[in-house]
């Protein structure tokens, strides 16, 4: 069997705005199909991939059951590849969204649309400021988070967790699945 290779790199990356600030790559492999790949650094990946590997046995136990076979229920999946103890890659999986993203679609088409939205803001505004006071000035990013975890105390840590989290509205996960399940079925799957 013969793996296929890489034979350009996109000019082009995509920085994605989240903590670690991870760039999605595309490689060009020698089959001429697009590869796209998340490259993430100040994160060691090893148990990500040891995850995914216990879900690969998962779906081996799951194919040998025939009343799981049957259904063809199984864990989708992905590469996680460790490159050092902080930096990794992983496959990219398209067709998929953040947890922020879904929550902030709660409601789109309801009257009160933007209520669930402006609260999910507040929350998200309260504790940047809370790690930019903590960490230092500035602007935010995972140095400031890194310094503001390392400066306040465990309890200082929890009460703010607990009191952003009160800002956000408690059902808005289970919503957010329930608007983009096509059936109760699929409700509980997705679940």
């Amino acid at each position: 069997w013969q793996h296929e290779r890489v034979v350009s790199v996109d000019a082009h990356c995509q920085r994605l705005h989240s903590l670690r600030m991870p760039k999605r790559v595309t490689l060009m492999g020698s089959d001429e199909r697009a590869y796209d790949f998340l490259v993430k650094g100040g994160e060691d990946l090893r148990q990500d991939a040891r995850v995914q590997q216990a879900f690969a046995a998962m779906n081996g136990a799951l194919a040998c059951d025939p009343t799981t076979a049957a259904v063809r229920q199984r864990v989708r999946t992905y590469t996680v590849v460790p490159m050092t103890t902080d930096v990794g890659v992983l496959q990219w999986l398209g067709g998929t969204m953040t947890l922020k993203a879904l929550m902030a679609g709660v409601d789109a088409d309801a009257k009160d649309a933007g209520t669930t939205k402006r609260a999910m803001a507040t929350a998200h505004k309260r504790h940047v400021d809370f790690i930019v006071h903590h960490g230092g000035g500035g602007e935010h990013d995972a140095r400031k988070y890194q310094h503001a975890l390392r400066k306040v105390t465990r309890e200082q840590a929890a009460r703010h967790m607990a009191e952003t989290h009160a800002l956000v509205p408690w059902d808005v996960l289970r919503r957010a699945l329930a608007q983009r399940a096509a059936s109760p079925a699929a409700f509980l799957a997705l679940r």
